[in-house]
């Protein structure tokens, strides 16, 4: 058979009594009247069937059972606060939300991994996982979030930001242009290994016919995985690399990496973030998109300063 708890208000009316020592100060304090309190008190006292308090004129004093009693009510009551406040807090701290997105490698590793710190600064309540690829997934399997893909796909289920346009200019280190046979014109390029990666093969091509030197035929060419590994061959001083300038800025900045020649040619193509419609008011997804948006557009007026 199941236990009865006293009343609960009753309870409260006498905790706040018993610590104060009077009921005129314990209704000031529940914000009732002193009936009310007196009442509650009562009927407390009716439940137990002992006497809590000795009631003179203009006092009132617990009885040696009400002290006792009184002593375990208030160490109940502020359990019950401390486990409330307990509670609260776990309320107010969100949970991670895992973000899935799958990013071109050369984005992921020369773009993307020297900001990483902000973003997680800015939302350390998303959880990134990010997965490399050459190959964007379809979103419509489920398996990311966000993808990284070149233009934007047309598709009414598919939501797209753009991130910036992408520039390719020759790169290399400053000792491979200074030294013989020397980087002075474009047509020099024909002497040097000329780097690239295996998903932009037509890279070279097309900066050179931009260049006015279309029929160069490089000494050697190294072909590369992807464009990072390319820009490392490049610093090592294998070669001079074909660079999409967006992930060789730190490089230049520092003096790693050189443009022995000022003509950086747009390709035509952009790189963005895309993800399906129905995640478009999902926060992460925003948030990392709104954030990436926003660093893009930062580098991009850094470049053009530089």
């Amino acid at each position: 058979m199941a236990q009865r708890l006293p009343p609960l208000n009753a309870l409260r009316a006498f905790e706040v009594a018993s610590r104060v020592g009077s009921f005129t100060l314990a209704a000031r304090e529940l914000s009732v009247s002193q009936g009310a309190v007196s009442r509650h008190v009562a009927r407390l006292e009716d439940f137990l069937g002992v006497q809590l308090f000795e009631r003179g004129h203009r006092e009132v004093k617990l009885t040696p059972l009400g002290q006792a009693y009184a002593e375990d009510i208030r160490q109940a009551f502020a359990r019950i606060q401390q486990t409330t406040t307990k509670i609260q807090a776990c309320k107010l701290r969100k949970e991670p939300r895992q973000l899935r997105v799958a990013l071109f490698p050369s984005i992921a590793s020369r773009w993307l991994m020297p900001r990483l710190a902000r973003f997680r600064a800015a939302h350390p309540d998303v959880e990134l996982v990010l997965t490399t690829t050459s190959e964007p997934p379809d979103l419509e399997d489920g398996a990311v979030d966000i993808i990284n893909i070149r233009g934007d796909p047309g598709r009414a289920t598919v939501e797209y930001r753009p991130l910036f346009d992408i520039r390719i200019q020759p790169v290399c280190i400053r000792a491979l242009m200074e030294a013989p046979p020397g980087l002075a014109k474009p047509s020099d390029l024909s002497r040097y290994v000329l780097l690239q990666s295996m998903n932009r093969l037509s890279d070279w091509a097309m900066w050179l016919a931009e260049a006015g030197v279309p029929s160069v035929q490089p000494e050697h060419s190294v072909k590369f995985e992807h464009s990072a590994l390319a820009y490392e061959a490049a610093i090592d001083g294998l070669g001079v690399a074909i660079a999409q300038t967006a992930f060789v800025q730190d490089e230049l900045a520092d003096g790693r990496l050189v443009a022995p020649f000022p003509l950086a040619v747009r390709t035509g193509e952009n790189y963005g973030l895309a993800w399906l419609h129905a995640k478009a008011e999902d926060q992460a997804v925003r948030a990392f998109s709104d954030w990436m948006c926003a660093e893009a557009a930062g580098a991009g007026r850094e470049a053009a300063a530089t």
